[in-house]
């Protein structure tokens, strides 16, 4: 009797082993996977465009003489530190990324006049404070 319960204990213990085997094979699978994405994140035309997705035409008008989160804030205060760190690059792709959503934004056929006076408006300060208007 003692002999069974011994082997049986063994298979046990082996069984616990290879579950443990398996858990942390796939602890270090995802933490490579995480990592990739922790230095993928740290590209900053990741977190423009990951920004940039806030930027919806309702996002701006809730902002409109509230005080809600304006969707451009986090995209501005990139570029004015871009502009201290004198790094061009981001700075260019701010302001493109800025460019395609306004325009995409501008475009949209169904808006009358008053709102996309408001949307625009309300881009236009944001913009012209960067000194967006003043780059060649």
């Amino acid at each position: 009797m003692s002999v069974i319960s011994t082997s049986t204990n063994i298979n046990l213990i082996e069984n616990q082993i290879i579950i443990v085997y398996f858990i942390i094979i796939f602890a270090f699978g995802s933490l490579v996977l995480y990592i990739v994405y922790i230095l993928d994140l740290m590209n900053p035309s990741t977190i423009i465009n990951k920004l940039a997705e806030e930027i919806t035409l309702e996002n701006v008008l809730k902002t409109i003489g509230s005080d809600n989160k304006d969707p451009l804030q986090p995209i501005m205060d990139i570029v004015h530190s871009s502009v201290i760190r004198y790094d061009y690059s981001t700075l260019t792709e701010c302001f493109n990324i800025m460019d395609y959503k306004l325009n995409e934004i501008l475009e949209i056929k169904s808006l009358n006049k008053e709102k996309k006076g408001s949307y625009f408006k309300s881009c236009h300060i944001s913009l012209w404070k960067s000194g967006y208007f003043n780059r060649k």
